[in-house]
């Protein structure tokens, strides 16, 4: 299946005329914008207050968000009222899309307590743990790596990520996607791996408390999706070996100079972040906290917390058998 191409499956309401588009992005637009005009989505980046620590060494510098409304955001709960079943999305009205995508339907739902501008919840269809298992060459993490380098793709200009079973809120399998706000440039972590790989070309780059970086972070970069999803599911294989029953992963794609890249950080559910009173998730090991509590942003503004804090947040959440993995790789 080319990344352009997708199948709808089901649309609710007055999303229907967008099936015309050929782009999935396109689609996806329509939806946030339906929904803010619902008044179900109620971010607005010009209420969101955001602060940029700058490093005084050679690391790049940490953003702080403050959202409005975030902690509002149910927290794992039952199957029979998550938010992102089918069922459920239909009795409370909720626009949705149900597209076909890579052997599996996903339903498309504008996130409600958005974080980012754009921000997409993409649910299977099917009920499915947020916890992927064990990572085989046919098994759901493929799958999951699959489908975010196809939404990285198709959506363009969209970080794609992924919570497996650690920084997520909810337990039905899904991803998220958002688009950066207008200006703010890359994440920390991606400046880091730039700076790693100032070439731009292909391969695995190591990001870690040796290049200036309090965190390991895989920075995958091939043009070919086949290839990256390989070396990827074999990076968790491995480190589900290391870190044991415990070990999990974040998980981002994003496009970097027209090229797809995988950013893998490798987690275990045994840590909880020093400093931090959510469980940090995907944005947060790329350098971009959200504060969803008006008394975190409002330490941040008043210098309570700088730069330090949140190196130590990130480096309070590195596991202890993630070095095996940099030596075996």
């Amino acid at each position: 299946m080319d990344y352009k191409d997708y199948k709808p499956v089901d649309v609710h309401g007055q999303l229907k005329p967008l099936l015309n588009e050929k782009k999935l992005k396109n689609v996806a637009e329509g939806l946030v914008n339906a929904g803010i005009d619902a008044g179900s989505v109620q971010y607005r980046i010009e209420n969101t207050q955001i602060v940029q620590l700058p490093s005084e060494g050679t690391g790049p510098p940490f953003f702080v968000h403050g959202v409005p409304k975030r902690a509002d955001r149910p927290l794992h709960p039952n199957a029979g009222s998550c938010p992102i079943a089918l069922e459920n999305v239909r009795r409370v009205g909720q626009h949705f899309v149900l597209v076909e995508i890579l052997r599996w339907q996903l339903l498309m739902l504008a996130n409600p307590y958005a974080y980012m501008p754009h921000c997409i919840t993409w649910a299977t269809a099917e009920r499915l743990p947020q916890a992927c298992g064990s990572a085989t060459k046919d098994g759901i993490w493929k799958r999951v790596i699959e489908t975010m380098l196809y939404l990285c793709l198709a959506l363009e200009d969209h970080v794609v990520g992924f919570n497996a079973d650690i920084g997520n809120s909810l337990d039905w399998l899904h991803l998220v996607s958002h688009r950066p706000p207008n200006g703010h440039g890359l994440y920390p972590g991606q400046q880091v791996a730039q700076r790693l790989n100032e070439s731009g070309e292909e391969g695995v780059t190591m990001l870690g408390p040796d290049h200036a970086y309090p965190i390991d972070i895989w920075c995958i970069r091939f043009r070919d999706p086949a290839v990256a999803t390989e070396i990827c599911v074999d990076l968790i294989a491995r480190w589900q070996d290391l870190g044991g029953e415990f070990a999990s992963a974040n998980c981002v794609a994003a496009m970097e100079d027209d090229m797809p890249v995988l950013y893998i950080v490798p987690r275990t559910r045994l840590l909880r972040a020093c400093g931090w009173y959510s469980m940090p998730a995907c944005l947060e090991m790329l350098g971009v906290f959200i504060a969803a509590r008006d008394w975190e942003i409002s330490r941040v503004r008043r210098g309570v917390w700088g730069y330090n804090h949140f190196w130590r947040v990130l480096a309070s959440l590195r596991p202890p058998r993630v070095e095996s993995l940099r030596k075996g790789v």
